[in-house]
């Protein structure tokens, strides 16, 4: 009687600790889903959160009639000839981060089929030509709308970092967008991106 009772209660131990290994896995689990899930919320509140902000300041501005900009060739036109209709801009620059920089330019050439390129400026800040051209063959942006031009007078060109707007013929500032550092490697910025296009770009 005794071995039968020492052998249940090996047995009801042995399972309680199975239990409790089953219990403790599955609640690391649950945890590491939470994690991970608030990780990722963190993540996209950190990019939205200065969007308001640059919306506010940049939004409605209008960009002087008297910039000009130049293409590869180094054939200067005004800006205000290069717009046609309401585009979507891309802001780069050499001197923001090489990797941000080919972040913002994927979000479009990655996905060139939800885009009309013909609507779509590539306006980059280079103090040097050479290093212009250089951006358009490292980006394979030779078949894209791209000129070089210096500082748009705007609030969101003090960011030092890539943006979209949208601007029409009149080169009124419609939106802005800067992607972040943050969501790099998602697909959240190009979501943002096409919404804004969507809206404002696409049926012009």
């Amino acid at each position: 009687m005794k071995k039968i009772l020492v052998i249940v209660a090996i047995l009801v131990f042995s399972a309680s600790q199975v239990y409790l290994l089953y219990a403790n896995g599955k609640l690391k689990h649950e945890v590491a889903l939470k994690d991970k899930v608030l990780g990722e919320q963190a993540t996209k509140y950190s990019a939205v959160q200065p969007q308001f902000a640059l919306g506010v300041q940049n939004t409605g501005r209008i960009i002087s009639d008297v910039i000009s900009v130049e293409d590869s060739l180094k054939n200067s036109h005004a800006l205000r000839d290069v717009v046609k209709g309401i585009n979507l801009v891309c802001r780069i620059s050499d001197r923001c981060c090489a990797q941000c920089v080919e972040h913002a330019v994927s979000i479009l050439t990655d996905n060139k089929s939800a885009f009309d390129f013909t609507k779509v400026l590539f306006l980059s800040d280079c103090n040097s030509p050479r290093v212009f051209k250089l951006q358009i063959r490292e980006y394979s942006l030779e078949d894209c709308n791209m000129f070089n031009c210096g500082n748009l007078g705007l609030p969101i060109e003090e960011i030092m970092f890539p943006y979209f707007m949208v601007i029409d013929s009149s080169l009124t500032v419609r939106a802005v967008y800067a992607p972040s550092k943050s969501t790099h490697g998602t697909d959240f910025d190009f979501k943002n991106v096409k919404m804004m296009y969507d809206c404002l770009v696409a049926n012009d």
